[in-house]
């Protein structure tokens, strides 16, 4: 029904109240349990707009500008793998997406 929609541009989940079948399918995939359902429909003046359920800030590759996450995910696997040794605070290599990346890698490899 396309209640819920994604935006991968703009990193948003927008919910449309007047597509809505109560199906639960959403509640049900929903990877961090964060979509609930209640029985009944409630008929406010909003009901045939949009609401913007989440928005995160993207974060854009270095190099070309692609967008390959958000701020959010990058800065908690920096710290994950900080905090175990594994990447040290001069280590730009995860600011760029998985093909500019891999040329980073080659390029240095060659120096």
């Amino acid at each position: 029904m396309q209640a819920l929609t994604a935006d991968s541009d703009n990193l948003t989940l927008v919910h449309s109240p007047s597509r809505c079948v109560q199906c639960g399918l959403c509640a049900a995939i929903c990877p961090e349990q964060a979509l609930t359902m209640q029985p009944g429909l409630v008929l406010d003046p909003d009901f045939f707009g949009q609401e913007v359920l989440a928005r995160a800030e993207p974060v854009k590759c270095l190099d070309c500008g692609k967008v390959f996450g958000t701020r959010e995910s990058l800065t908690r696997v920096m710290a994950m793998l900080t905090e175990k040794n594994m990447l040290d605070s001069e280590d730009t290599l995860l600011n760029y997406c998985e093909t500019c990346r891999v040329v980073h890698l080659f390029e240095a490899q060659d120096t």
